[in-house]
């Protein structure tokens, strides 16, 4: 996490999609590690929240992934422009490396990059249940912000009465049980 004493903090909290009346101090360290996951590229770990449930549907916010491991063209596209709405979501039944990977698209059909492993299985799941998310772009981020601040979007899908995001076994805490 940079320090709040940083010339480019201010920035730094736009790009994680804070709005400009949040970036005093109101703007919590945990907010900033959900959103910014707390990752260097020297890190072994990432800090993500769960989704938040409310009225039967969980919404996710997070950064797409993988944008680098696209043609050079839709890279260079999404370093300027923000994609068109709506965006749209696809089980990538493909990949070789993630068999839960969910793709996110433009309104034109371009990939805009994936959804974090960490939530790829719990929204892939769903979207196999016959859930349909519903994404809205929060905020684009054109250069010079690194290519994993991209896209941040926030993506809404109805979940089943009881449902519970992730398991010990999947995940660590921060916290120690009780």
């Amino acid at each position: 996490m940079i320090s709040r004493k940083r010339g480019d903090y201010a920035e730094h909290l736009l790009r994680m999609g804070f709005v400009p009346g949040e970036l005093a101090h109101s703007v919590h360290a945990f907010d900033v590690l959900e959103r910014s996951n707390g990752r260097r590229l020297t890190d072994h770990f990432e800090v993500f929240a769960p989704p938040q449930i409310k009225d039967g549907t969980a919404t996710f916010v997070l950064f797409t992934r993988g944008l680098r491991f696209r043609p050079v063209d839709v890279q260079q596209r999404w370093e300027h422009e923000p994609p068109p709405r709506p965006l749209s979501a696809r089980s990538d039944i493909h990949n070789a490396f993630d068999e839960y990977a969910v793709m996110l698209y433009a309104a034109d059909g371009t990939p805009i990059g994936y959804v974090p492993r960490y939530y790829s299985a719990a929204v892939a799941n769903l979207m196999r249940a016959g859930k349909l998310p519903a994404i809205k772009l929060l905020r684009h981020n054109p250069l010079p912000a690194p290519v994993q601040e991209r896209i941040l979007v926030q993506l809404g899908i109805p979940v089943p009465n009881e449902w519970e995001f992730g398991t010990e076994d999947e995940f660590g805490t921060l916290t120690p049980n009780s």
